[in-house]
């Protein structure tokens, strides 16, 4: 019987364990512009979490860089009201990152200028703007008619973006053809509306899992990184820059569909500025070494091949298209071989020319 106690004891602290790693810490609702005629009216963040979880030394980031720490414990949703940071009505965006500094979620760039009760929803993995709803769950079947006006400069996941706006925005360029499993190629991140400070650039390649399978060579310090790390002061500002940077898989044998993806800083700092996803296709290089073998062969036999023979005598059918012409040295016993049954035909000719003379000779006698 206490076995049996035991075993649902340690099987229900588990099943609490796996609950807790597997919450997810989202931005679910944003107030960037409260309506000015209530009373304690003021900017709030609403999180949420599917299970508890303990958000010690975690912090939120704003679109300028500037930190507030949470030092939460949360189930469901939670409203963060009195802000450190003040949240700013154009070209807002925040990031959620835990106590190692890994990012945990991050919204769209988004603006209000309504000084109203609508707020920003965060809705399968699109960001509305409508009617608050403060601590409950969003109301994502209604998209006010003002969405239009304060719409989202980028979204979740590629931050793409028009030169009408003045936002921060990412660009990548890269050739199809030049995606192979085991080569290296080059793929530009062009870089528009930056402020007058210099970046560091992170660029990789994911699998579907989100595994980054890919090496970046970092120029100024002359190696090859994992994907995962930054290039420091890769762009500068102010306005549109530009870099190219050389990437590799790591693993010759991957092929098919992926996503590239680049995250830019401000030199030195934790928080994104501006990040961008798209699809790649990497190419399997199928060239074997046999091939290339066969290939110089074919190449080889259809051309004039200028051959040093040396002491074996191949037996090679190849070796019957080659003249004499076509060979610039011989050895010394290759010499002798070639010319050996010409000295021997020549000794046997004199020899019988001598005994024919004796012959002659003591019939006289």
């Amino acid at each position: 019987m206490k076995r049996s106690s035991s075993a649902f004891l340690l099987a229900f602290i588990f099943l609490g364990s796996l609950n807790v790693c597997l919450a997810s810490v989202i931005i679910s609702e944003i107030e960037l512009n409260p309506n000015d005629t209530c009373n304690d009216c003021s900017e709030w963040v609403e999180f949420y979490s599917s299970a508890q979880t303990d958000l010690t030394n975690w912090y939120i980031s704003d679109a300028s860089g500037k930190n507030q720490t949470l030092n939460l414990n949360i189930e469901g949703y939670y409203i963060l009201q009195n802000l450190t940071i003040s949240l700013n009505n154009a070209n807002e965006q925040l990031f959620i990152y835990d106590s190692m500094n890994n990012l945990i979620f991050n919204t769209s760039i988004i603006s209000d200028s309504l000084n109203n009760n609508q707020t920003w929803q965060y809705c399968s993995g699109e960001w509305i703007f409508t009617n608050s709803t403060r601590g409950i769950v969003n109301n994502c079947q209604i998209q006010n008619s003002n969405n239009t006006s304060n719409q989202t400069n980028n979204n979740s996941t590629s931050n793409t973006n028009t030169s009408e706006n003045d936002s921060l925005y990412l660009k990548l360029d890269w050739d199809d053809e030049d995606i192979v499993s085991n080569k290296e190629f080059i793929v530009v991140v062009k870089a528009f509306n930056l402020a007058n400070e210099d970046y560091d650039v992170k660029i990789f390649i994911e699998d579907e899992d989100g595994t980054i399978v890919s090496e970046t060579y970092n120029e100024p310090e002359g190696a090859w990184q994992s994907g995962n790390y930054y290039i420091e002061d890769c762009l500068q500002g102010e306005g549109e820059d530009q870099q190219s940077i050389k990437l590799r898989l790591k693993q010759d044998n991957l092929s098919g569909d992926f996503k590239i993806g680049a995250k830019i800083r401000i030199y030195g700092a934790s928080s994104i500025v501006a990040d961008i996803t798209k699809d790649i296709e990497v190419i399997l290089n199928n060239l074997t070494l046999t091939e290339e073998n066969l290939s110089f062969q074919n190449h080889t036999s259809n051309s004039n091949v200028e051959v040093i023979r040396l002491n074996s005598k191949s037996t090679s059918k190849n070796n019957k298209t080659l003249t004499a012409n076509s060979i610039v040295y011989k050895s010394k016993n290759e010499y002798i071989r070639e010319y050996a049954p010409y000295a021997f035909g020549m000794l046997c000719i004199i020899l019988t020319i001598v005994l024919i003379l004796n012959l002659d000779q003591n019939k006289n006698v």
